[in-house]
């Protein structure tokens, strides 16, 4: 009611009248539906990961996963959170403007690489540390899923911006569909795998994000034109930087006498 009353009050010159033109709705009910069940099987897939870690690795194996998952998440849900809210509205703004819109999330790309991936790499180095700090020693074996969780983290950070620039440009149901067969690819890998250990596990969630990382570069590449060697190239650098800092990092900790 409040909605309706300022809009009335707005817009005085405009002549409201009552009309019937389904067609809005419609584009309006696609869309909304792509998207939600975008989201929904991007939530599942995670919950459904973590449900069947607990029941072929046991409660106290899934505990770990889960806070490790929950510790990369928060980082991720601040961080991606802001670069969303700029990103979707100066893609759609491009959008009749393909030139200008590719370049625009080529540098987004760059940028949210050179940014995110630093974070997250000191993330997975400081592991240890930080859940000692937060959580206490009895968390401490949590901390080489926050690791790996977060190297894998990389994969996701070369694809952020693909949602928001297929969604500006009416391209929607790709994301929704990369999502679902996300969802299956991970069904069918716990069920040939069983989840027989907790590596096992790291490397289907791994292995997952890495096909889902490859469809999204293949639809880009279909519906902008933009080349896979030019996704890649805008992303390698950072990608470099954080893997060898967390890599010498960890050979030099194995340095380090143990207390």
């Amino acid at each position: 009611v409040l909605g309706a009353a300022t809009l009335f009050g707005c817009t005085p010159h405009q002549r409201i009248r009552v009309t019937i033109n389904v067609r809005p709705v419609c584009d309006l009910l696609h869309y909304s539906a792509a998207a939600t069940t975008s989201l929904a099987a991007a939530q599942i897939s995670k919950r459904f990961f973590l449900f069947f870690s607990g029941v072929y690795l046991g409660t106290e194996i899934a505990g770990f996963l889960n806070l490790a998952f929950r510790l990369v998440d928060t980082v991720w849900a601040i961080s991606a959170t802001a670069v969303s809210q700029v990103l979707l509205p100066t893609l759609s703004q491009l959008q009749h403007d393909r030139l200008r819109l590719t370049k625009a999330y080529r540098l987004s790309a760059a940028s949210a690489s050179a940014i995110l991936y630093p974070a997250f790499a000191g993330l997975g180095v400081v592991a240890p540390e930080l859940i000692q700090l937060l959580f206490g020693s009895k968390w401490a074996p949590a901390s080489p899923y926050v690791f790996a969780l977060s190297a894998v983290t990389f994969l996701q950070i070369a694809r952020f911006p693909s949602a928001p620039l297929l969604s500006s440009i009416g391209y929607v149901r790709d994301v929704c569909l990369i999502n679902i067969a996300t969802l299956a690819c991970m069904s069918t890998a716990i069920a040939l795998t069983r989840l027989t250990s907790d590596y096992v596990a790291l490397a289907v969630w791994g292995g997952v994000e890495f096909i889902t990382f490859a469809a999204t570069v293949l639809i880009l590449h279909l519906r902008l034109g933009t080349t896979m060697s030019q996704q890649l190239n805008d992303v390698f650098v950072p990608f470099f930087a954080s893997i060898s800092m967390m890599v010498v990092t960890q050979i030099g900790r194995s340095f380090l006498p143990i207390e």
